[in-house]
């Protein structure tokens, strides 16, 4: 946490979301070794602390992606005080124990001292935590994997390599903990029922602030996705969450434009090659036709029917295909002539566009020609 704060470098929205979420996940597995190794027979005060406070988790991850997801700086917005409706909830279930004495809490945590009736209000208070915890653990990851989708569609639409802006890692990490949430609810539900679920506590603890450290190595070297904010392209913020059709249906934009545009798309991608720029945008495009980046894509998906990813990356394939038929070069040699960056990327657009790998698209062609010449 500490050097996700001093790092300075990136957005400062993503490197507190995410030294919120390490400071909270720190507290919780602090509150847990605290409950282990009965250290509430010492500090008694201590103990459910953070009953409330581990239900900001769930929106803080969502806050920690959508920063990661979204083309400006993004803070708290009003909607998002539905985030403290569960930790205040549950504050209110746990008062009556807060403000039980010292004695009274101990007592309460041993089967031979405790009082029956204090103790069933707990076992409900912590069954009624449990609910919301979960509750809102599947809302603000559902809430996260949306974020997920609208940031993959927003790519599509600026730039013509994606691989390294999808930021994967962090998908897999929320599915991870979605498990990981999943088997915590079952561990909490074994101890209400009475049962001890013994070293399964501490197994788990180990394990999570290794699954933690990674996140927080991941998120250190995180770079932003989108470089700079440009207050012009706001339209893709509303395109990539909304209907294209009612998003574009207001534009001025006639249909004897939009074939203009087009006429001009193909002409630097057909004559110029311009995808063979590897870094190519959707702004490079811009500024080469002198056309605008909204009306662009309002050709691509009003004219055209395609993405600016879709397109370039079609080109791209087709010239692939062409120095596979034509040449001897090696396939990652191809890759990066025809555009691609990477052999991985080049191999999964192949077979998108050609239903087979370009090892086989060659042999085929290969054995083609040699019939032919038979």
């Amino acid at each position: 946490m500490a050097i996700v704060l001093t790092k300075q470098s990136g957005r400062s929205d993503q490197e507190r979301f995410l030294a919120l979420f390490l400071f909270i996940y720190g507290l919780v597995k602090f509150d847990q070794l605290y409950m282990h190794t009965n250290s509430f027979e010492i500090w008694p005060h201590l103990a459910g602390i953070m009953f409330s406070l581990k239900l900001f988790l769930p929106s803080v991850m969502y806050f920690y992606t959508r920063s990661l997801t979204e083309q400006k700086e993004q803070w708290f917005k009003r909607q998002d005080t539905f985030a403290l409706c569960a930790p205040f909830i549950a504050a209110l279930v746990a008062t009556p124990y807060y403000v039980l004495s010292a004695e009274q809490k101990v007592a309460l945590m041993n089967p031979l001292t405790r009082d029956p009736v204090l103790y069933e209000r707990a076992v409900l208070g912590c069954q009624i935590g449990l609910v919301l915890f979960v509750v809102t653990a599947f809302t603000y990851l559902g809430m996260s994997f949306k974020l997920f989708r609208a940031h993959t569609s927003r790519l599509r639409m600026l730039f013509s390599q994606i691989e390294d802006k999808q930021i994967s890692w962090l998908r897999w990490v929320i599915i991870v903990i979605t498990l990981a949430w999943i088997w915590y609810a079952i561990c909490e539900l074994w101890l209400l029922t009475g049962k001890q679920p013994g070293s399964v506590y501490l197994t788990n603890m180990v394990i999570e602030m290794f699954f933690v450290g990674f996140i927080a190595l991941r998120g250190i070297n995180q770079q932003p996705v989108y470089q700079e904010s440009n207050a012009e392209l706001d339209w893709v913020e509303t395109a990539s969450n909304s209907d294209k059709e009612s998003v574009y249906s207001k534009s001025s934009l006639t249909e004897e434009a939009r074939v203009e545009i087009a006429k001009k798309l193909l002409y630097v991608m057909d004559v110029e090659q311009l995808y063979k720029d590897s870094e190519l945008s959707l702004r490079t495009l811009s500024d080469k036709i002198q056309v605008s980046e909204v009306r662009i894509s309002e050709t691509f998906s009003q004219h055209m029917k395609t993405s600016f990813f879709d397109f370039v990356n079609q080109h791209r394939v087709r010239e692939a295909c062409r120095l596979l038929q034509q040449t001897d070069h090696k396939i990652v040699a191809v890759a990066f002539d025809a555009g691609f960056n990477s052999r991985s990327t080049f191999g999964a657009a192949f077979k998108k566009y050609i239903k087979q790998s370009p090892s086989q698209y060659r042999k085929q062609h290969s054995a083609n020609a040699a019939s032919r010449g038979g």
